[in-house]
C-alpha cells in the first residue's frame, strides 16, 4: 500500500505548526481536526497548511490557504468546526469543514 511521502500540518497561533497527518502513513487517509473560533462573531475560520519533507533542512513550507465560510456567528471559542483533511493516492490534500452542533456542511475555498 502507497504511503505519504511528506507530512502535512497546520499553522497555530505562535506560528508553530502541529502535525496532522505524518510521513509514511498509508494512503488514501484521512484525519479529522476541530477548531473554534478565535474572535467574537468571526464567521470565517483560515487554515494554513503546511507541508513537511523528509529533509527536515527545507522546514515547513506553505502548501495552501484554506477558508472556512459561513461558520455561525457567536462569541469567542463558541462555535465548533469539524475539519476532515484527506488525501489521495496523488498525496493530493482535500477539505471539508462541518458545523459540529448542526452537522452541516461548510464551504470551503482557496483565497
Amino acid at each position: 500500500m502507497p504511503t505519504l511521502s511528506k507530512s502535512f500540518c497546520i499553522e497555530v497561533l505562535g506560528r508553530r505548526s502541529q502535525t496532522i497527518i505524518e510521513q509514511g502513513t498509508k494512503i488514501p487517509t484521512q484525519r479529522r481536526v476541530s477548531f473554534s473560533t478565535a474572535d467574537e462573531g468571526q464567521n470565517v475560520i483560515e487554515i494554513h497548511v503546511l507541508q513537511r519533507h523528509p529533509d527536515a533542512g527545507m522546514g515547513d513550507e506553505l502548501y495552501a490557504k484554506y477558508l472556512v465560510h459561513e461558520v455561525p456567528a457567536g462569541p469567542k471559542g463558541t462555535t465548533k468546526v469539524e475539519v476532515h483533511f484527506d488525501v489521495d493516492l496523488a498525496e493530493n490534500l482535500f477539505l471539508k469543514a462541518f458545523d459540529i452542533e448542526t452537522g452541516n456542511a461548510l464551504p470551503v475555498t482557496l483565497p
